[in-house]
């Protein structure tokens, strides 16, 4: 198999192993706090974990991921009165939204909402009502990421080439990201009929598989999302693991998705996703399956930013991921298109 996690990530893995109730290896972290708390956003759980099992052996790293635990969990906090004030005022204007990641998967998965480390509040409208939720941001003084008022023209520009668009709680200062759809590219068949009206949680099958493809999306670049793939490797029932695959399957993700449970078992031991992987039944030699460890191999291991250069390259497309959902990448200047308006819209 084509992915294997580097010694610091597997060691950071092994650390929080109590955290996601697979029982405590021994491993210490890695002493690189950056690496914890920003590269993999694993603070939460690594100070859980670390108290699970008593660990002493770092007094100052332990002190200061502590300290770092404390300043996410006000974080948490806010983020949900941020979250509570926003859904009141677009309830009162009829439009349909709901949060779909964030401190709630934090609770969905782990039981409890401050162990999840989110930097923002993620929710999803309906597409004909998102222009309107902007309106009624900007009315409410919400503003833009550098703190200025919220421009609707420069928000609608953004969405004709991106499906979400950020901005402020004025109060809070907590990030809010408003999303158009679930996914940047959906599949053909996706909806988010489901997610904006069925329950969000372990037992819908389009949710399940929206969290998987949302890491697959990113090429699982943190430990972070990973873990929450090993809690749902754990949490969700079998009948809907079976309805998530047909899903996965009937959309053309399938290999993205075995790619995906075969890398957190590569972490964290295959017993963990044996069912998953009997149910997907793709070989590993799978040639759209190992493309997709390889993404994530590289992704998960670099302890560095992109260069410019390789900013460069991915904007025009000279660099691009093998596609989640098909086998044919979006038309190359459609996509060099997107990214370029992007681009210059952020920097206006």
């Amino acid at each position: 198999m084509s992915f294997r996690p580097s010694a610091n990530v597997q060691a950071l893995a092994e650390a929080i192993r109590p955290a996601l109730g697979l029982g405590a290896s021994g491993t210490p972290p890695p002493p690189d706090l950056r690496f914890i708390a920003e590269r993999h956003r694993v603070t939460l759980l690594l100070h859980h974990a670390l108290g699970l099992r008593g660990h002493r052996e770092d007094e100052e790293l332990l002190s200061q991921i502590a300290r770092l635990a404390q300043l996410n969990a006000r974080g948490t906090l806010l983020q949900k009165a941020a979250g509570a004030r926003l859904e009141r005022l677009l309830d009162e204007r009829g439009i349909d939204s709901i949060e779909i990641k964030g401190w709630r998967l934090g609770h969905l998965l782990y039981g409890e909402n401050t162990l999840r480390q989110s930097r923002d509040v993620d929710v999803l409208l309906r597409p004909e009502q998102i222009f309107e939720a902007v309106e009624a941001v900007v009315e409410a003084g919400f503003k833009n990421m550098r703190g200025e008022p919220l421009k609707p023209s420069v928000a609608r520009a953004m969405l004709r080439f991106h499906r979400e668009v950020e901005v402020r709680d004025p109060r809070s200062r907590v990030t809010i990201e408003l999303h158009s759809r679930s996914l940047e590219n959906p599949p053909a068949g996706w909806s988010d009929t489901t997610m904006l009206a069925d329950p969000l949680d372990l037992s819908n099958p389009e949710y399940v598989l929206y969290l998987i493809l949302h890491g697959a999306g990113s090429n699982w670049n943190r430990l972070k999302w990973l873990a929450d793939l090993a809690m749902i490797a754990q949490r969700v029932e079998s009948d809907v693991m079976l309805q998530v695959v047909d899903l996965a399957r009937a959309l053309d993700c399938l290999p993205a998705v075995s790619a995906s449970f075969r890398a957190c078992g590569a972490i964290w031991g295959e017993g963990l996703v044996g069912e998953w992987l009997a149910a997907a039944a793709l070989r590993v030699d799978d040639e759209r399956t190992q493309l997709h460890l390889q993404a994530f191999a590289r992704a998960l291991n670099r302890e560095d930013s992109p260069s410019k250069m390789e900013l460069t390259a991915r904007r025009l497309e000279l660099v691009r991921d093998s596609p989640i959902c098909g086998e044919r990448p979006l038309p190359h200047l459609s996509s060099i298109g997107k990214r370029t308006a992007m681009w210059l819209l952020r920097r206006v």
